[in-house]
């Protein structure tokens, strides 16, 4: 029997590890989907059974007893206007931090910072009051901007890191051919930070498309997300575990497939944001 060198044992060793965190990690997804296709008599059978019939119950009892499809409307409403005005704002404010120099730009940039390191739950009441003194509780609005709001700053410190890889001298060749500023930025600048701004999109969107505190305190019958849909499953008679499942492997698998179908984006973006030059 051949002898495994050094390396190979090390290598084994790693990708053991590796194996045990994977099926750590992934197993609670795995346990959901099984109980979401499990009849409620066989979700709580101990020891679990793991050979059974599936059952599509739960998921004919979330899209048509329940108004699943305006759930899921309003969290791509919400989530897809916050990250869109983010990006937008945040390219912006991070080229003009990148770009130019003036007075209080470390405070501020450090300012920005802190909007995503303060909990939400430290700002929930004064939130709350406020919006409740315009009238915009349960409004799209509403949510639209506190969640643009919390995303601005994370945005800005993205773009700026991505902006300062750019080299000067292209869009200033650009300005020289007839270019305006704004039109370098859209044109070379942008194009060159892409795989940033897909990034921030990506992990922005997933944040905003789970996000639950913001969403519990200022939604309401109109504008609920999925999320907060989800807490609906637990009524006075018990929690509702399979319904419950079903939804929040509906609510995991679009980000699950947006995740593994632009993985190599958000590799690149955090490559190419951590280089500088």
């Amino acid at each position: 029997m051949k002898r495994l060198s050094r390396h190979q044992i090390e290598s084994l060793l790693i990708y053991g590890i590796l194996l045990v965190v994977y099926v750590i990690a992934l197993f609670p997804i795995f346990w959901t989907f099984m109980t979401s296709i499990k009849n409620p008599t066989e979700a709580f059978l101990i020891p679990p059974v793991w050979i059974f019939n599936p059952s599509f119950e739960n998921y004919i009892d979330v899209f048509l007893g329940r108004p699943f499809f305006k759930y899921m409307l309003n969290s791509f409403v919400m989530s897809s206007s916050a990250t869109g005005l983010a990006a937008i704002v945040g390219s912006l404010a991070g080229y003009s931090f990148a770009r130019f120099r003036f007075r209080g730009k470390s405070p501020l940039l450090f300012g920005l910072l802190t909007t995503r390191m303060v909990p939400a739950i430290a700002i929930a009441i004064p939130m709350f009051i406020q919006f409740w003194t315009w009238g915009m509780l349960d409004t799209y609005p509403a949510v639209i901007l506190v969640y643009t709001a919390r995303c601005i700053g994370y945005a800005t410190w993205m773009m700026y890191a991505f902006f300062q890889t750019v080299p000067r001298e292209m869009e200033e060749s650009a300005m020289i051919d007839g270019c305006s500023r704004l039109g370098a930025l859209v044109r070379i600048v942008l194009p060159l930070s892409a795989p940033g701004l897909v990034s921030f999109i990506i992990m922005n969107y997933v944040y905003l498309w789970n996000e639950f505190l913001i969403a519990v305190i200022l939604t309401g019958r109109n504008t609920k997300t999925l999320p907060v849909a989800v807490t609906g499953f637990v009524a006075e008679r018990g929690i509702e575990w399979g319904p419950a499942c079903a939804a929040a492997t509906v609510i995991m698998l679009p980000m699950m497939i947006i995740g593994l179908s632009l993985q190599k984006y958000i590799v690149k973006g955090m490559v190419m944001g951590a280089v500088k030059g």
